[in-house]
């Protein structure tokens, strides 16, 4: 994500954790294999580990909807 202002050069920020899933999203989690746990949270699509709880993510576009 890119934030820009007036006032201030461009902005990066990285997530490092995500919590959440917005229960009203029909079939929003996915059992990627038997460690790994697919959804969707914000703008980004996370990727769970269960075994080590580390979450790697893919962020979406400014296009997306």
């Amino acid at each position: 994500m890119v934030m820009t202002n007036a006032n201030m050069s461009k902005v990066t920020v990285n997530p490092k954790v995500v919590f959440g899933v917005d229960g009203n999203m029909r079939n929003s989690l996915h059992l990627y294999d038997e460690t790994k746990l697919i959804y969707v949270a914000g703008m980004n699509v996370v990727q769970l580990d269960l075994e080590t709880g580390n979450q790697s993510f893919i962020a979406a576009t400014e296009s997306c909807r």
